[in-house]
């Protein structure tokens, strides 16, 4: 008998660097553009973090990071129920 197990949630933190998060959810893009973070294709996105990055753009972190968390979960349920 198999069990439905649920996922747990990626969480991205503010601590998660730039290059790293579109890497692997390139769907973050639009957030960052949204924020005015053009910097998702600079080197600087190799070492920023989230954190690090919208400071220098006058962003609140929490806004972006809450954001992605909630683009990427949406991606993840259309995904699924795509399969």
């Amino acid at each position: 008998m198999k069990k439905n197990i649920k996922k747990k949630a990626i969480i991205i933190t503010k601590e998660a660097i730039i290059a790293d998060v579109v890497r692997k959810h390139p769907e973050s893009i639009t957030i960052f553009l949204k924020y005015g973070l053009h910097c998702v294709g600079c080197a600087m996105a190799q070492f920023d973090t989230i954190a690090s990055g919208a400071r220098s753009h006058g962003v609140n972190p929490e806004y972006i990071v809450k954001d992605i968390n909630e683009h990427i979960t949406a991606s993840q349920r259309i995904k699924r129920s795509n399969a």
